[in-house]
């Protein structure tokens, strides 16, 4: 991701206005202490607006996710922590399903 930075804002004058450009950099350049957690966060966080323009919260509803990598791990957490229950996941690997819901901290380990 820094080298996206770098080719992005090469040639420009003032580099440090455009670090919001590119997500993902490390803290050394302008990334975000939370950066590993922050793209399932703002996952997390539309799904929660989602439901705020309905009236309702996510707590109660049920989810799938297409990918467990460091997006879907994290979002999947972050929804759990909300009170909705993850039921499947699929990736190019293969697909996992319970009905009665996955742990989300076991599959990390699975995984």
């Amino acid at each position: 991701m820094g080298l996206l930075l770098r080719q992005y804002t090469d040639g420009e004058r003032e580099r440090h206005k455009l670090r919001g450009v590119v997500t993902g950099k490390d803290t050394r350049i302008g990334g975000s202490e939370g950066r590993v957690k922050a793209t399932g966060q703002g996952l997390a966080y539309c799904i929660q607006e989602w439901f705020a323009e309905r009236g309702t919260t996510p707590a109660g509803s049920t989810f799938i996710l297409q990918g467990f990598g460091n997006v879907g791990a994290n979002a999947a957490e972050i929804l759990c922590a909300l009170g909705s229950k993850f039921l499947a996941v699929n990736d190019a690997g293969g697909t996992i399903f319970n009905p009665a819901g996955i742990d989300v901290k076991d599959l990390i380990s699975y995984v």
